[in-house]
């Protein structure tokens, strides 16, 4: 059977009529030789090239429209933390549903909301805290309360990020830096001697680092930022790994130019890292040992930049991003109050 396929690919047949009829020859089929040529295999390679920086462009495109969106916040949390905390981000907090109303405001026909919770104790601190991607302003109950239970009053805005807001989040915490000066005028409107620390989680925590680049005023005592990445460029690296499982070469490359085109905006330049220079006020880095998302690196590279004499750094040893308080709470909340005693007093 093999031989006989051998000749059929091999030979040719052509009916010749003889004498004694038509019969069958087989000739040898001659097959054209490739031609093999430098031109040929440079467009071959264009073409390869070609067609794969297009489908790297479709999926940087992807990745920058969607993944820091709504839209993306629930696969990513989903894919790092697991489908149990994904959920929880989105449970309204009973301390917070029965103590806290929801305020909502405009300023230059812009629509500003957040979770108003006045302590019981007349007091003039109040604590601005800013929840993390993808969740809600009911998410930071465990941090309120901490808080409420020392006298603060208590804000927590709704940012671009939350799960559920119609905003694009695109560019995450340099989205919400108008959000929380917003609020800050709000407070010293209404109190002048107010006394008011800036706390935040994950990008809540870039969102207060950001802000505290800002020109604030005398009432903004402290800044506290939890998990707080580096830059947008930065944080592109270990979402695609662990989102995607992808490298962030040339995807990141694309995303960058795609949104210098579109947004004017640099990656490498929108995130905290860029305004850390700036900060005058004092600032505790609180951060992850094993912390995947935002490397310990980064945030050792970001406190470095930030050369404000009040700047402070302490890490908890095993815990992972956003996770500080959970993974040791004494340590953590002993940091926590002994830094804001520095500075705002009893």
């Amino acid at each position: 059977m093999l031989e006989k396929a051998k000749t059929f690919v091999k030979y040719k047949t052509v009916k010749i009529d003889g004498e004694d009829g038509p019969t069958v020859a087989l000739y040898p089929r001659k097959f054209p030789k490739p031609v093999i040529t430098k031109k040929r295999v440079i467009l071959f390679i264009i073409a390869v090239v070609l067609v794969t920086i297009i489908a790297q462009s479709i999926f940087a495109v992807y990745v920058t429209e969607s993944i820091f969106s709504k839209n993306g916040s629930q696969k990513f949390i989903e894919t790092v933390y697991g489908e149990e905390f994904a959920k929880s981000l989105s449970k309204k907090d009973a301390f917070l549903e029965s103590k806290g109303e929801m305020l909502s405001l405009e300023s230059q026909n812009k629509a500003f909301s957040a979770l108003n919770i006045k302590n019981e104790n007349i007091s003039e601190s109040y604590v601005i805290l800013c929840h993390m991607y993808g969740a809600t302003p009911y998410s930071m109950g465990e941090y309120a309360k901490h808080f409420y239970d020392l006298g603060f009053n208590l804000l927590i805005p709704e940012l671009t990020t939350a799960k559920g807001n119609d905003e694009k989040s695109l560019f995450l915490s340099s989205a919400d830096t108008e959000n929380v000066l917003f609020w800050i005028d709000y407070i010293t409107k209404n109190n002048e001697r107010a006394k008011i620390i800036l706390f935040g989680v994950s990008t809540g925590g870039a969102t207060v680092c950001e802000v505290a680049g800002e020109k604030l005023p005398e009432n903004v005592k402290c800044i506290i930022a939890d998990s707080c990445y580096k830059s947008l460029w930065d944080l592109y690296e270990p979402y695609l790994e662990l989102a995607y499982e992808k490298s962030p070469f040339p995807v990141r490359n694309i995303a960058s130019l795609y949104c210098s085109i579109k947004y004017d905006v640099d990656l490498k330049e929108t995130g905290p890292y860029s305004v850390a220079r700036q900060i005058e006020k004092p600032i505790l880095f609180m951060h992850g040992e094993n912390d995947l998302i935002v490397p310990i690196n980064d945030n050792n590279d970001l406190y470095m930049e930030c050369e404000f004499k009040g700047r402070e750094q302490e890490v908890i040893n095993e815990a992972e991003h956003a996770r500080l308080v959970s993974k040791d709470a004494e340590k953590y909340w002993n940091y926590i109050d002994g830094f804001i005693l520095d500075y705002i007093g009893n």
